[in-house]
């Protein structure tokens, strides 16, 4: 009988999560999103629950000029990040995989990249810490002209990933 109780308790703490959810995207990061989503049961079905397959999307916003083909493309999954002009993923699978796929490849960088959930929340708790620090603005600016001005690279992207990612398959 408990269970049969507890049902409308699931189905109003979905129908509530669903009420705020447009207004977390863009406000988290995806990672969390993606989260929130999962713990509502409204995971994408077109996404698995193992969280070390390279399934979602990131954008290596130091590379990225600005050119808004992936934000054209796949508009329900990428947006031009508004302080440096960047491209980012705000909300995982938001377009089908074909979409996605083709912002990808529409790309003139090279700098989105598929990722683990687990590699993605790393990542992106990196690129908060950077945003705080002030060190998305260095990345962004006159530094990265100057850089490919002289023929060297920004950081790789894969640096924060060196620390460790979890191998835990069931973070999804």
């Amino acid at each position: 009988m408990s269970l049969l109780m507890s049902a409308p308790r699931v189905v109003a703490a979905k129908a509530s999560y669903l009420q705020k959810r447009d207004s977390l995207i863009g406000a988290v990061d995806s990672h969390e999103l993606l989260s929130a989503d999962s713990t509502h049961g409204l995971l994408p079905s077109s996404l698995s629950r193992d969280s070390t397959l390279p399934q979602l999307t990131y954008v290596d916003e130091s590379r990225c000029i600005g050119c808004r083909y992936c934000a054209e493309i796949a508009r329900s999954t990428f947006r031009m990040e508004a302080e440096f002009g960047a491209a980012r993923v705000f909300q995982q699978s938001g377009d089908t995989a074909d979409v996605i796929a083709e912002a990808i490849d529409c790309c003139p960088v090279d700098c989105i990249h598929a990722v683990s959930f687990n590699e993605l929340e790393v990542l992106e708790r990196h690129r908060r810490g950077l945003l705080a620090g002030g060190g998305m603005a260095a990345a962004q600016g006159a530094g990265k002209l100057a850089a490919r001005a002289e023929g060297r690279d920004t950081a790789n992207w894969r640096s924060p990933l060196r620390d460790g990612v979890s191998t835990d398959r069931s973070r999804l």
